[in-house]
């Protein structure tokens, strides 16, 4: 059999088709190589496993959505169709810090977030319900909660507890993400590592 221009060049398409495809699975799996290589930076901070509260600094920008504000809008249809490059969150009411009420169950809203240079390199667009975390300084713990979401305000309590002993003040703003889930017991529990900015009392 003699191979003719015609069957050479159906060979090469063919060839580029799948070097094209390959090329577009490689730039997909660099960018989820990046999101995980962020988050892990950031989950550098919270490798102790006792309850305590710590205190880190968060060198980016970091923006959450809560999924019970989702409505059909461009920008939030992005995040979607790109949650690989996202974390699930975890958000309550910030103004719980500064304004605690220890004799109400707090409830806690599940979210999606990237930090600011995921968002600077690919371009993706803030939508305009999405909460600001700022970089900054940031007292840190460990809460477990089940699938009601609902949790005693007196976990935190070790939180506020700090912050009083060190002179600090909560700014307001707060973020939270999954640390693990347990599936040991009778009922799964997720256990988040919930974070709270933190400025100097002027």
């Amino acid at each position: 059999y003699t191979y003719t221009h015609s069957d050479v060049d159906d060979i090469i398409q063919g060839f580029q088709q799948e070097y094209d495809e390959l090329e577009a699975q490689i730039a997909t799996l660099r960018k989820r190589q990046e999101i995980l290589k962020l988050t892990m930076n950031h989950f550098e901070s919270f490798r102790e496993t006792d309850r305590g509260v710590t205190e880190v600094e968060i060198p980016d920008d970091r923006y959450d959505l809560l999924l019970k504000d989702y409505r059909t809008e461009p920008a939030i249809d992005e995040w979607i169709e790109n949650m690989d490059m996202f974390t699930l969150g975890l958000q309550i009411p910030g103004d719980f810090f500064q304004n605690p009420r220890m004799d109400q169950p707090l409830c806690a809203f599940i979210s999606i977030g990237s930090y600011m240079p995921i968002f600077e390199k690919y371009g993706y667009t803030i939508p305009s319900n999405a909460i600001l975390v700022p970089k900054g300084r940031y007292l840190t713990i460990k809460i477990e909660i089940d699938s009601s979401r609902h949790f005693s305000p007196e976990v935190l309590k070790p939180m506020l507890d700090y912050a009083q002993a060190h002179h600090y003040r909560f700014t307001g703003e707060m973020t939270g993400f999954i640390f693990r889930v347990d599936t040991t017991g009778k009922n799964v529990k997720y256990i988040y590592r919930l974070r709270a900015r933190i400025a100097d009392h002027a």
